[in-house]
């Protein structure tokens, strides 16, 4: 396998983070392992990484190192079936939670593709969906789904019973939400992509703050698409169009930096999906139909600011 490792240093305030290139896996394509336009990812209770494999509308495993594992989904409208797959996520307990979104609706499979069930259909009342597209799991089992095209954020039981939903808070209103992730707190920061922010609520609802603008300051998102929250309590966001992944604390503080526009796999042409587990972080860029991923360290020397190495072996 071809693998090269990058070394891109980001300054975090009074300290020095950087993260290492260490591989991708995928290509465009309809075999095994390739994707057309793959969006969100997620990871198992096990490490294994899962991907919502959009344009081919199935969804696809492999090993924390890119190996392929598995794969499930036809095009169509039945149960187990997809129309563009977007959002995914993976409970404590290992179900995986698809959002269909041509079907306006959420399944949810075992870890190895089989239907358990699914609920939702086309519409704008409580339990129904316009376009859902990210999806996350609390530590309770309670499933938080960005109804992008409702502009708002419904959340439901682990057998998706309604709970409630959500659409901003006092001067902040969402529009167009797509990403989502649950910090270790339990607290839910969601993608407002038509406004150009991340906005955070708690397992309720309760609307507790923002970051970000229009614009392409450090602080600022031109599309912000994809979320993760880290072990680490860092917030880490892909920008679709600035091709950059930026990353803040979580009060929306900026921490840093990376990403270079280019069509390598070290490179990034189309972010979407983030994932991180430990010290690794997984992208899914859905232009160039590949996921790649990195190591992040702390204490590399000041010196070493914006230097770049590069090995294969």
């Amino acid at each position: 396998m071809r693998r090269i490792a990058l070394i891109i240093a980001v300054s975090m305030g009074l300290c020095i983070a950087s993260f290492a290139y260490v591989d991708y896996f995928g290509g465009e394509g309809y075999g095994q392992g390739q994707f057309k336009y793959q969006d969100y990812l997620a990871i198992s209770p096990g490490g294994n990484i899962y991907v919502a494999d959009t344009y081919n509308n199935r969804v696809q495993y492999f090993t924390p190192e890119g190996d392929f594992l598995g794969m499930w989904g036809t095009t169509g409208t039945n149960p187990g079936q997809f129309r563009w797959p977007e959002g995914i996520a993976v409970s404590s307990i290992g179900n995986v939670i698809v959002t269909d979104a041509d079907n306006n609706r959420i399944m949810y499979f075992t870890l190895s593709g089989s239907y358990i069930g699914g609920w939702g259909s086309a519409g704008s009342g409580s339990g129904q969906f316009n376009s859902p597209r990210g999806v996350a799991v609390n530590s309770r089992g309670n499933v938080y789904v960005a109804d992008c095209s409702n502009d708002r954020v419904q959340y439901f039981t682990a057998s998706g019973s309604y709970l409630d939903a959500f659409y901003g808070g006092p001067g902040v209103t969402l529009n167009n939400p797509k990403g989502i992730d649950i910090a270790p707190n339990g607290n839910v920061y969601v993608c407002d992509t038509a406004n150009y922010r991340i906005v955070y609520f708690n397992a309720n609802g309760y609307y507790l703050g923002n970051f970000g603008s229009y614009g392409i300051q450090p602080n600022q998102f031109k599309d912000a698409r994809g979320v993760c929250v880290g072990e680490n309590n860092v917030v880490y966001v892909t920008d679709y169009y600035l091709k950059r992944v930026k990353y803040f604390s979580l009060t929306g503080s900026f921490i840093g930096m990376f990403g270079q526009s280019g069509p390598l796999p070290w490179q990034l042409s189309g972010p979407v999906g983030i994932v991180s587990i430990t010290n690794r972080l997984y992208i899914s860029d859905c232009s160039q139909s590949w996921i790649s991923y990195y190591d992040s360290f702390t204490g590399v020397e000041p010196s070493s600011l914006g230097k770049l190495r590069s090995f294969y072996h």
